[in-house]
C-alpha cells in the first residue's frame, strides 16, 4: 500500500514578533536579516525535528558558514555574525557532531498526512453542503472531540523531547547505527514507554548498558547487531536494564537471544 505523503509547515504564534527574544535580534544592527535566516533554519529543519543535518553516504558532514549561506540563500557573512549570536543566545546548539539543533522548534512544527489533509476538505465541504442542522450535529460533536484529541496529543509531544533522547543515544551508543530522522513510529514508541512509566534516566541507562554489551553490538555469532528502534521496543527494553545482555565475563549473567531481531514493529 502506498505510504501517506506527510506536509509540514511552521506554526508562527500571532505575538510571535512581539517576543523578548525576537524583538532583542531585530534591535541589532541588521537583526531584520538575522530573523529572516532565522526563520528559514526553522523552515530547513522542519522534517528533521530542529535538526540540520546532511549525509553523504553513511557520513554526517556539519554544515558550515558557506553551506548554511547556499541553503538559505543568504549573505555568508550575515550568516557568519547570526550563527555566532543565536548560539549565544540559546537559540541554536551546535552537538558534538557537529549538527545544528534549533531548540525552540519542536513547538513551532504542524504536520499532517495528505490522506488528512483531504479528509479535513471533504468534512468542510460535507458541513457546507448539509442543511438539515439536526443531522450536523452529530457530526460537530465528533469534530469537537477530534479537536480536543489532537490538543491533548499536541499538549503531550510538546511535553517530549524526542531529540534529548535521540542525542542521548547517539553520544552514548557510538558503536551502533545511527538514527536519521525522527519518524512517526519511532515518536510512537517514545510516547509508548513514556506512558508506561519510563524517564529520561532511564533511556540514559538503556543506552549505556546496550553500549557495554558485546553481544548486541554483534559479537554474537549471528551477524547481527540491535539498533535504536530494537533497543526500545516494549518487549527489548525492560531486558537490556535488567542486564540480561551483559556479557557473562562482566556480570556473570547469561546472554538472552533476542526473541525477534528482525521485527519492524516498534510499539
Amino acid at each position: 500500500m502506498k505510504e501517506s505523503k506527510r506536509y509540514y509547515w511552521l506554526k508562527l504564534k500571532d505575538d510571535f514578533f512581539d517576543d523578548d527574544t525576537i524583538s532583542y535580534i531585530e534591535e541589532q544592527e541588521n537583526g531584520v536579516y538575522y530573523v529572516n535566516f532565522y526563520l528559514k533554519l526553522c523552515l530547513k529543519s522542519l522534517k528533521t525535528e530542529g535538526k540540520l543535518v546532511r549525509f553523504v553516504g553513511e557520513t554526517l558532514i556539519p554544515y558550515d558558514v558557506n553551506s548554511l549561506s547556499n541553503l538559505t540563500r543568504t549573505p555568508v557573512d550575515t550568516v557568519r555574525v547570526a550563527m555566532t549570536f543565536f548560539e549565544k543566545i540559546g537559540l541554536i546548539k551546535i552537538m558534538e557532531t557537529g549538527e545544528i539543533y534549533l531548540s525552540q522548534i519542536q513547538e513551532m512544527i504542524g504536520t499532517e498526512t495528505d490522506k488528512a489533509a483531504i479528509m479535513r476538505r471533504k468534512r468542510a465541504r460535507e458541513k457546507l453542503s448539509g442543511n438539515n442542522v439536526t443531522e450536523l450535529l452529530p457530526e460537530c460533536y465528533t469534530e469537537i472531540e477530534k479537536e480536543k484529541e489532537l490538543d491533548i496529543r499536541e499538549r503531550e509531544e510538546s511535553r517530549i523531547n524526542y531529540q534529548e533522547i535521540i542525542d542521548l543515544y547517539h553520544e552514548t551508543c557510538v558503536s551502533f547505527p545511527r538514527v536519521r530522522t525522527i519518524s512517526e513510529s519511532r515518536k510512537k514508541a517514545i510516547r509508548a514507554r513514556i506512558k508506561s512509566g519510563y524517564t529520561i534516566e532511564d533511556f540514559k541507562r538503556l543506552f549505556q548498558m546496550a553500549e557495554q554489551s558485546d553481544f548486541l553490538k554483534g559479537k554474537n555469532g549471528r551477524d547481527w547487531n540491535a539498533d535504536f528502534d530494537w533497543m526500545i521496543k516494549d518487549s527489548n527494553m525492560p531486558k537490556i536494564l535488567e542486564g540480561k545482555y551483559l556479557d557473562r565475563k562482566k556480570e556473570g549473567v547469561a546472554d538472552e537471544p533476542p526473541e525477534d531481531p528482525y521485527s519492524a514493529r516498534l510499539w
